[in-house]
């Protein structure tokens, strides 16, 4: 999983320097209440999802990219920061490599 370390005050000044506004887990939009074509920030969902390389993507397994931890967004007002750790995978294990190219195919959306 990853983790977002803020400091609070800066070693210069007393003001707040980078406590964010606003985090959210996952980068595919589905963590909480999200439903079918939901907007979701500027983003429309349209479920399932067709791939040419990847055939259907299912929200079932766009939830499971996020439900791993992986991504971490945090807005500091001034800018926002996505902290990520990408999915590594053994060399015959194909539904780890399915994982890994949605995982790579959310990035690029």
């Amino acid at each position: 999983g990853v983790a977002t370390f803020c400091r609070v005050t800066s070693a210069f000044a007393s003001q707040e320097v980078a406590l964010p506004v606003a985090a959210e887990e996952g980068f595919a939009g589905l963590q909480g209440s999200a439903k079918d074509n939901e907007v979701i920030g500027d983003f429309v969902l349209d479920m399932p999802m067709d791939e040419e390389d990847l055939g259907e993507i299912t929200r079932e397994e766009l939830l499971r990219v996020d439900n791993e931890g992986r991504c971490i967004i945090t807005d500091h007002g001034h800018f926002v920061l996505f902290n990520i750790y990408g999915p590594s995978i053994g060399e015959d294990d194909e539904e780890r490599i399915r994982f890994k190219l949605l995982f790579y195919k959310i990035l690029q959306v």
